[in-house]
């Protein structure tokens, strides 16, 4: 399982959420237009987090779900209705 608690992986995270904030500060955008730019920021950091945390659970079902399906046609099984 990946470890979730690297703080060099957050530093980058928050470095990059601040990066955005300065930058868009710099072009003069408005409160509301910078808020919206360090919310996407944070929300990009956390889906590639959480990406890259789950993304293997992902693949193995997959694997699995292959491997169950193949097995029950070996066994001429089909599904109940019902």
């Amino acid at each position: 399982m990946p470890n979730t608690d690297d703080p060099d992986k957050k530093s980058r995270a928050l470095a990059l959420i601040l990066d955005a904030w300065d930058q868009a500060m710099r072009d003069g955008a408005e409160p509301e237009v910078i808020a919206s730019v360090a919310i996407y920021a944070a929300l990009a950091a956390r889906v590639e987090h959480m990406t890259a945390q789950h993304g293997y659970r992902f693949a193995a079902t997959q694997a699995y779900y292959g491997i169950v399906q193949q097995r029950l046609e070996e066994l001429g099984e089909s599904s109940l209705q019902g």
